[in-house]
């Protein structure tokens, strides 16, 4: 069965329980990434907005029928507040539901993890009325949403008018989700090009014809989208990032003019600018900041309070990828520092677990074993010790996990065979969330010689 609009009620469950599974498994892959794990639950806060905002009453219930989502909607329908009603079986705060159409059409949905779609007057006070339903089961539970008319006809208006605000919905989450996970995706694409895949996604949304995308930074313009007509306007320029009316922004809000011709922006634009009908710009806050700006342009009819909240999504999305590739460039510039600084220590530095795997070593470790870091990575260390000091390893192994801490010497062998003389001292800390040691090795040869007054003594 198909609404008038030609989508399937099918169609539009599998839509929902698809982007629910998409952000569930950037949730399970952003696990180690606090940066995306705080994208996430922007987004998270996002659906959740959304499914607030919506006019009909919405239902997430688990799989035993117990409620974890009452909206604000569902709230004024029901006259009960979530508070009562979150936590709680679905029935046992509608006792007067219980062995009703209700109940086994939830049950069903549940068992055969297929939608739902029903109208049903119920008679029983103080629900009476007609209820259009939707039921669709997925990964989170079973997802209900409903309205209530006094009136058959008042019910299937309602009806089709939230069919149509879901299909509306789910193309804007199914964009913001597609978008999404190219911010976040790793390794960390060049900022430009996910600025550019970000604003063609937005303007092929609103139906804008022309933009481009600009920073406060030396970057300046980064790409101009002309739409086909000649805009000279060169990349690198630099661009005044303000509102319509050539204001600076004050908050995150969009701002747009549809009568361009009489913006005082139109006297800042660069020589050799497209020509423009109408604007609407968003802006890049970044830390509290204005970093930038998202612009679209030249739509036809102009520009409304819709776009504008679609496009704060959109700028919101850059502005976070933009965050992240300023924090990865200046994580890897003090990655390459620290590791600059660990192969440059004299004494030899190696990092292990508690099974004795290699997982780091400096150049001093690879220089004095006379082997390179890639083969090391491959051993443990106990191939690199001597028959003795590798049967007393799990001994130290074992005094670390109690104490953390411990000084001992030990034998290293070469890569050539020769025996070296090590004191070790070796300290137990976590590293990339699982525990490890880190052990410097100083050559005490010479120390040795010394003692025994053999050749390079005193």
């Amino acid at each position: 069965m198909s609404d008038q609009g030609g989508v399937s009620r099918e169609s539009l469950a599998a839509s929902l329980a698809g982007i629910r599974g998409r952000l569930a498994n950037l949730a399970t892959a952003a696990r180690s990434d606090t940066d995306v794990q705080h994208s996430l639950g922007e987004m998270e806060k996002l659906v959740s907005g959304v499914l607030e905002s919506l006019s009909e009453g919405y239902l997430l219930l688990d799989k035993d029928l117990v409620v974890l989502s009452f909206n604000p909607a569902a709230e004024r329908l029901l006259n009960r507040r979530a508070a009562e009603v979150v936590g709680h079986g679905l029935f046992d705060g509608f006792p007067e539901g219980r062995g009703s159409v209700f109940e086994t059409e939830y049950k069903k949905a549940v068992a055969l993890g297929k939608p739902a779609f029903f109208t049903y007057y119920f008679e029983t006070p103080p629900y009476v009325g007609w209820y259009e339903v939707r039921v669709f089961p997925g990964a989170r539970g079973v997802e209900v949403f409903f309205n209530i008319s006094s009136e058959r006809r008042k019910a299937e208006a309602a009806l089709q008018g939230t069919i149509e605000g879901t299909r509306k919905l789910l193309r804007e989450l199914g964009a913001l989700v597609e978008v999404t996970r190219e911010v976040l995706e790793d390794p960390l694409p060049p900022y430009e090009k996910t600025a550019r895949s970000l604003f063609d996604r937005c303007r092929n949304y609103i139906g804008a014809r022309a933009g481009y995308v600009a920073l406060v930074d030396a970057h300046g313009l980064l790409f101009v989208d002309s739409g086909g007509m000649t805009c000279a306007a060169p990349s690198g320029l630099a661009m005044r990032v303000c509102d319509p009316r050539g204001h600076p922004f004050t908050g995150p809000e969009p701002k747009f003019e549809n009568a361009f011709a009489r913006s005082p922006m139109r006297e800042i634009l660069p020589a050799g600018h497209m020509p423009l009908e109408n604007i609407l710009l968003a802006p890049l806050l970044v830390d509290g900041r204005v970093e930038g700006v998202l612009a679209l342009a030249n739509k036809e009819g102009g520009f409304t309070e819709e776009d504008a909240r679609i496009s704060r999504s959109f700028a919101d999305l850059a502005a976070l990828a933009l965050r992240r590739s300023r924090s990865w460039g200046e994580m890897r510039r003090a990655g390459e520092e620290m590791r600059a600084l660990f192969d440059a220590i004299g004494d030899a530095v190696y990092l292990y677990d508690f099974e004795g795997r290699i997982m780091d070593v400096n150049a001093t470790a690879s220089l004095r074993l006379g082997r390179a870091r890639r083969e090391l990575l491959g051993l443990t260390l106990a191939d690199i010790l001597s028959p003795a000091s590798a049967r007393a390893l799990p001994t130290y192994i074992e005094s670390m996990r109690r104490e953390g801490r411990q000084t001992y010497e030990a034998e290293y062998v070469c890569a050539d065979g020769t025996v070296f003389p090590a004191e070790v001292t070796a300290t137990a800390l976590s590293h990339a969330g699982k525990p490890a040691i880190l052990a410097v090795a100083r050559d005490i040869s010479h120390r040795k010689r010394a003692a025994a007054g053999g050749p390079g003594g005193l």
